[in-house]
């Protein structure tokens, strides 16, 4: 009887381990969160997750508080590519200025904005490249000042309100007809913590790609330098083949699966959604099963679409938003007598479609009109 005690005993602790390395918070952080020092990487850009790790799930904020979960996106049968990037980092702010001059920033530019519905592509804001003050940059950065492209010195985050008023700088950047940039994309705030980029990346410009169940498939220390190159537009295209298989999702629930506290959700599964596989009371309705809540999901096709959108997993009386890549509202409406939106006055680019239903609950996707 003891001996099986220390087996439950330990068991219960390695799950709990585990659940820690949930990278993120549940709730939109305090706005006067102390924001972490930048940690000594050393002068090398080596550091993160490697190829074939297995990440960790994380949950991050854009400025308005909206949430993003990396297992939501990995859940959609796209590869995911995660990438960072600051105002005060010439190599990201260069990559969008539609005046840049050299030719490894159009390239990049243009892959991607014209990939954006291909991949997940999550932009994250995490430390500034190049601060007023340098005695806080990060160790691998060059010790020099590069002001914002509107002329502002960026310094370190002190407070998690500092990283949310820098990305509010940038989509007023991107946004401003005295700026010649093109940013069809969210961005998100790393966490107070730091926690997605030291886990991540590491390096002011890199990206990581996974694949559906989260392993790292690439990494790159400059993703303008890698997309311009042959080897970095011959990996993405190759992983866009129709018979590359992006994999069921991580950690998914099978009928063989153990599910501890008997809530319907498998233990793997609570561990990388950051939850407690011992405890029943988890943020999903007891009962439901992932593959359950996977039937719910919001489905919006064709997605690029030209003028007609279909949505499927919607109810009559729904609100339909579409909000553009500055937070803006773009169109609303109702779900009346079908699902089917006609948005022919709806301007071309990237948009985040928001369903809301009768009980609150939301559901969003990205879509992208031709």
């Amino acid at each position: 009887m003891y001996r099986l005690s220390l087996l439950a005993l330990c068991a219960l602790l390695a799950h709990f381990s585990v659940a820690q390395n949930f990278l993120g918070t549940e709730n939109f952080p305090d706005p006067q969160a102390t924001v972490s020092l930048a940690p000594n990487f050393g002068t090398e850009f080596n550091g993160g997750y490697q190829i074939g790790d297995q990440v960790d799930n994380f949950q991050i904020y854009d400025a308005m508080g909206n949430p993003l979960r990396l297992s939501d996106a990995l859940d959609n049968d796209k590869h995911t590519i995660i990438t960072t990037g600051s105002a005060s980092c010439i190599r990201f702010t260069q990559t969008w200025n539609l005046d840049a001059s050299d030719e490894n920033y159009q390239i990049a530019r243009q892959f991607m904005v014209e990939h954006a519905s291909d991949f997940n592509w999550i932009f994250i804001y995490g430390f500034e490249a190049h601060p007023g003050d340098l005695e806080n940059c990060t160790s691998n950065c060059p010790a020099q000042t590069i002001p914002a492209p509107n002329g502002d010195t960026l310094y370190s985050h002190q407070f998690y309100s500092d990283r949310i008023a820098a990305i509010q700088l940038w989509n007023q950047i991107v946004s401003s007809p005295e700026y010649n940039y093109e940013f069809p994309f969210h961005i998100y705030a790393d966490n107070p913590s730091n926690t997605v980029y030291n886990n991540f990346f590491e390096r002011p410009f890199g990206s990581v790609v996974l694949d559906c169940e989260g392993k790292v498939l690439e990494k790159c220390e400059w993703t303008n330098i890698w997309l311009a190159s042959s080897e970095g537009m011959s990996f993405l295209n190759g992983i866009l083949e129709p018979n590359i298989d992006c994999g069921p999702g991580a950690f998914e629930c099978t009928d063989e699966s153990e599910d501890s506290d008997e809530d319907g959700i498998c233990d793997d599964q609570e561990l990388w959604q950051g939850w407690g596989p011992y405890d029943p009371n988890d943020p999903v309705e007891l009962g439901t099963s992932v593959l359950e809540i996977k039937k719910n999901k919001l489905i919006a096709y064709p997605n690029p679409f030209d003028n007609i959108l279909t949505l499927s997993n919607v109810s009559l009386g729904d609100q339909i938003q579409l909000w553009d890549m500055q937070g803006r509202l773009a169109h609303a409406t109702q779900i009346q007598t079908n699902s089917t939106l006609n948005l022919s006055t709806l301007e071309q680019g990237v948009y985040t479609l928001v369903v809301t239903e009768k009980s609150g609950e939301q559901k969003s996707q990205l879509v992208v009109k031709r």
